[in-house]
């Protein structure tokens, strides 16, 4: 695998449990959006070192440093408050 799809796959990673936790969120309108979920991110890492624990074969990471830094960057990258495509038509 290279060092793309690794990304991706980390990304991925990092996306599903910022989502299941509930730190990030869709619009029910635009299911395609994410924005800020309102859950604190300390949940996304706490979820993602219990699954580095349990089931490490099913983590995408060799060290936690370099998950929970994921993590971080996919919630930055998507943080806002409300779904973008949404916040378009509030703005008119």
């Amino acid at each position: 695998m290279g060092v793309y799809e690794i990304m991706e796959e980390q990304n991925g990673f990092a996306l599903y449990v910022l989502l299941k936790k509930d730190v990030l969120t869709t619009c029910r309108f635009h299911s395609d959006e994410i924005f800020d979920g309102g859950s604190d991110i300390e949940e996304a890492y706490k979820y993602a070192n219990y699954l580095f624990t349990s089931s490490p074969a099913d983590v995408p990471f060799d060290d936690r440093i370099e998950m929970t830094d994921t993590i971080q960057s996919v919630y930055i990258s998507y943080c806002a408050d409300m779904c973008p495509s949404c916040s378009k038509y509030m703005d008119d």
